[in-house]
C-alpha cells in the first residue's frame, strides 16, 4: 500500500509540472490591412482623412 502511495505522490508531482508546460494556446491577432483614415495635418494636429491615400508624408 505504501508504494501505491508513493507511485501516486510521484505521477501527481509529474502531472503538476508538465501540465502547465503544455497550456492554453494563443491565437495570433490579424493586424489591419491598409493605411488608417486618420492623417497629422501640417499644424500637428490628428483629423480624418475623407480617402486614404496610399503615399506617406513625412511627420516633422
Amino acid at each position: 500500500m505504501t508504494a501505491f502511495y508513493i507511485i501516486l505522490e510521484i505521477s501527481a508531482l509529474i502531472a503538476i509540472i508538465i501540465v502547465p508546460l503544455g497550456g492554453p494556446k494563443k491565437k495570433k491577432s490579424k493586424s489591419p490591412a491598409g493605411l488608417s483614415e486618420i492623417l497629422v495635418n501640417e499644424n500637428g494636429y490628428l483629423e480624418y482623412s475623407g480617402t486614404a491615400r496610399e503615399d506617406h508624408h513625412h511627420v516633422n
